[in-house]
């Protein structure tokens, strides 16, 4: 079902959020019916005046930050509020995985969802980070650095292509100094955080365990000014 809002824009529901009593309505013009107890104890500020977004009097609520409100992010915070589950995320796509990361976290803090970030960060650890059959490294540091978790991004670092069988460094490690990131992935991490890894590197001399315990000396360090 569509809806017309005047005579330019057109609402499209969600194909899985559909019917519940509580409407959240993406910047790119789709539909999301969630049950209003999941809203209301995720998003506390949307109990006072709607913190930022337009609330109408019939639980509706209209996005209109159309760089990270988008209906990917909002299906991936319903399927978050709902199930404390993430979606099913195929590895190898990392600037558009890694700028949906960002787009979620951002969400979540403007909306002082510190609850739903601390789920998100628990249900990336547990269902990518350290998975047998894939490697999720690059956005586990993405999702730290851009959450400021300085141990989450840590933990990323020790998934397991970190220890390759050679002593040649595994592509991935690679990928996670930023000389050697994807443009728009490099673009997405805090500047402190990029400036520990490039320095953390540099005097790492390959060695995996003194990269990770540099990269998190230079944080902490960054922190303390």
């Amino acid at each position: 079902m569509a809806l017309d809002i005047g005579d330019t824009e057109i609402i499209t529901d969600d194909t899985e959020w559909t019917s519940s009593d509580f409407t959240l309505i993406s910047a790119d013009n789709v539909r999301f019916r969630v049950p209003s107890f999941f809203i209301l104890a995720a998003m506390p500020v949307f109990r006072d005046a709607g913190g930022g977004a337009s609330v109408s009097n019939d639980k509706i609520v209209y996005f209109t930050d159309s760089s990270f409100e988008t209906a990917s992010t909002l299906r991936t915070f319903c399927q978050l509020i709902t199930t404390a589950r993430l979606p099913s995320w195929e590895e190898g796509e990392y600037a558009e995985l890694s700028q949906h990361i960002t787009d979620v976290v951002t969400f979540l803090r403007k909306y002082e969802c510190d609850a739903m970030l601390e789920t998100f960060k628990l249900a990336f650890h547990y269902n990518y980070l350290h998975s047998a059959d894939s490697d999720f490294s690059l956005e586990g540091l993405v999702l730290g650095s851009v959450a400021d978790d300085l141990h989450f991004c840590i933990e990323a670092m020790y998934t397991n292509s970190w220890e390759p069988p050679t002593d040649v460094p595994h592509q991935k490690i690679m990928m996670l100094v930023p000389f050697n990131m994807p443009l728009k992935v490099h673009n997405l991490i805090p500047p402190t955080y990029l400036w520990a890894l490039s320095s953390a590197w540099q005097n790492a001399d390959n060695d995996m365990g003194k990269f990770r315990e540099l990269f998190r000396s230079l944080v902490h360090h960054a922190r303390r000014g």
